[in-house]
């Protein structure tokens, strides 16, 4: 059964890979061992719409590939030694009508495979051990950051979700990471 979480007035809360006593249960660690694994998790709506988005990247990189120039240097895609077939707004150009979240994130994956790979690659296929990742998700009922107080979603920290949200005046929530995703079914603020 998930739990509030209440932020009490003039303190601060960190939600990282090491939660605050109380609130351990709140937290899942979720293994990203394959693409249909972001699909499991709510990264990605649908498979449907994992499958056309696996689709336009592998139709991105093909097309990247065949008219770029063998002898001209190109940057690398950060943090890797792969090249940068800055193939990004072509895939995104073929998925419009799929969410920019749900693209970005499939994108920060598929982008770190090898491109003769990345034809082969299915959703159910293990993932290179490289790209295989854990996913911090904290999941409560209800939320609420009272005034004066700070809620900090620390950079471990990939998904907050929770049924309401809310934040008196005052309050904060602060985000260290990138990429989070925060779901809520109510959102409210300065109360």
């Amino acid at each position: 059964m998930l739990q509030d979480l209440i932020v009490r007035q003039g303190t601060n809360v960190m939600l990282d890979e090491s939660p605050p006593q109380g609130i351990s249960e709140a937290l899942q660690r979720i293994k990203i061992n394959k693409l249909q694994d972001l699909v499991d998790v709510g990264f990605v709506r649908s498979r449907d719409a994992l499958d056309k988005l696996l689709d336009a990247a592998k139709k991105a990189t093909a097309a990247a590939i065949q008219i770029r120039s063998s002898s001209t240097p190109l940057p690398r895609v950060h943090g890797t030694m792969l090249p940068d077939l800055q193939r990004f707004s072509t895939f995104r150009a073929a998925t419009l009508d799929v969410p920019s979240a749900d693209a970005e994130i499939l994108w920060r994956t598929v982008r770190g495979i090898e491109p003769a790979n990345l034809e082969k690659m299915t959703p159910d296929v293990a993932l290179p051990a490289h790209l295989q990742q854990t996913i911090y998700r904290y999941q409560f009922k209800d939320v609420v950051v009272q005034s004066d107080s700070v809620l900090t979603l620390g950079s471990a920290t990939d998904i907050f979700e929770c049924d309401n949200l809310k934040i008196y005046k005052n309050g904060e929530i602060v985000v260290q990471g990138s990429g989070m995703l925060i779901k809520a079914f109510s959102i409210e603020g300065n109360i």
